[in-house]
C-alpha cells in the first residue's frame, strides 16, 4: 500500500469503475503537460540489509508510491527518458541522454546529425489566423494546436 492508502486488490476489484477516472486525469495530465503532485508523493520505508541492523548504514530505503503511480512506472507507460515533470529528471538528465546517444554512435563510427530547433521567436512574423487554419486542416486536434502555440 503506498502513500494513497488504497490497497492494490481494491483497484483491481474497483478497476471497471475506476478505470474510467484515471484515464481522464491521465489524460488531462499529458494534456495540460503536468503530473498531479499527489502522484510524486512516497512513502519511504527502511528495509534491513543485514539480519540485525545497528546503524542507519544497514538500512536502505525503498519508496511506496501511489498505486496509479506504480501501474504507471510498472507497465513503462511514459517514456523512459521523459524528463520533464519527473522527479530525478531535468534539462540536465535530458541533455546528458542526447550527450550519451552522440557518443554512443560516435563510438560505433556512425554518422551523427544533432538538429536542435529554437521555438521561442518562431511564430512571430507568422499570422497566427493562418497558421491555426492550417493546422487544423492537417487534422491536429485543440490540444495539439494549444501545444503549439505556447
Amino acid at each position: 500500500m503506498g502513500y494513497d492508502q488504497i490497497p492494490l486488490n481494491y483497484l483491481t476489484r474497483m478497476s471497471g469503475i475506476i478505470a474510467p477516472v484515471i484515464l481522464h486525469i491521465f489524460n488531462t495530465s499529458v494534456q495540460t503537460k503536468t503530473f498531479p503532485e499527489i502522484w510524486k508523493k512516497a512513502l519511504i520505508r527502511p528495509i534491513p540489509k543485514t539480519k540485525n541492523p545497528s546503524s542507519a548504514s544497514d538500512y536502505r530505503p525503498i519508496s511506496l508510491h501511489q498505486q496509479v503511480t506504480s501501474h504507471i512506472n510498472r507497465h513503462n507507460l511514459l517514456n523512459p527518458f521523459q524528463s520533464g515533470f519527473r522527479t530525478g529528471h531535468s534539462t540536465c538528465s535530458a541533455l546528458l541522454k542526447v550527450s550519451d546517444d552522440i557518443q554512443a554512435a560516435m563510438d560505433k563510427t556512425m554518422a551523427t546529425i544533432l538538429i536542435l530547433f529554437d521555438f521561442s521567436k518562431a511564430f512571430d512574423l507568422v499570422s497566427h489566423r493562418i497558421l491555426l487554419q492550417k493546422l487544423r486542416t492537417f487534422g491536429l486536434d485543440q490540444n495539439a494546436i494549444a501545444y503549439v502555440m505556447i
